[in-house]
């Protein structure tokens, strides 16, 4: 096991047992039912939260893993220098005046030949559904997961964390379904790490010749 892959697995060791934590709390038979039926809402909010942390938590490790290599950033896979280019060098909103092109390009020949630093900021719009999940990693170089597992089931996981977080008072949740959402959280960490761990063992975010 790579120590990328050790680290992550220790992160999702945590997540898992913040789940369980959660999932206990819920079936105490000390609580009243009304707050049981508080807690078993309010878990989903916590469950979402333990999914986008997992998210920058492990893609930041991802990129400390291609910063370690110390290679030019023309060395990259495409989309990740594609990403860092369009964010260090603005290039979203390029200049009009003739010298600040001139000043811009330059900074491109530099910017491709430098070492790359890769921000450990990961941008996800707090809102990690599977069209969020497959951008960051196309941003990053990796294939999505399979659509046909995740995107319907994150989709409904995300319909109801956002109406709950929002105070949609018509949402309940109950066992079955905060079981069916925990699963999905535990299986989507397990899958994430294993494809971006493939890519850290076969440096697959180097650009292929």
């Amino acid at each position: 096991m790579s120590r990328f892959a050790e680290l992550c697995q220790a992160d999702i060791s945590w997540r898992t047992s913040e789940i369980a934590l959660l999932k206990k709390s819920t079936a105490m038979p000390s609580i009243s039912e009304v707050m049981r039926g508080v807690l078993l809402k309010y878990s989903v909010p916590a469950l979402y939260a333990l999914w986008e942390g997992f998210v920058t938590y492990i893609f930041s490790e991802y990129v400390k893993v291609i910063n370690a290599e110390n290679i030019s950033a023309k060395e990259l896979d495409i989309r990740i220098k594609t990403y860092h280019s369009f964010c260090e060098l603005n290039l979203a909103s390029p200049p009009r005046d003739s010298a600040k092109k001139e000043i811009l390009v330059d900074r491109m020949q530099q910017h491709f030949d430098n070492i790359v630093k890769l921000s450990t900021d990961i941008a996800t719009d707090s809102n990690v559904d599977y069209a969020s999940l497959s951008a960051i990693m196309h941003r990053y170089g990796i294939a999505p997961l399979p659509e046909d597992k995740y995107k319907n089931r994150l989709s409904k996981f995300l319909n109801f964390r956002n109406k709950i977080a929002h105070g949609n008072n018509s949402i309940s949740v109950d066992d079955t379904r905060l079981n069916e959402f925990s699963t999905l959280v535990s299986e989507l960490m397990d899958d994430v790490l294993i494809t971006l761990d493939d890519n850290v063992v076969n440096k697959k975010y180097i650009a292929q010749l």
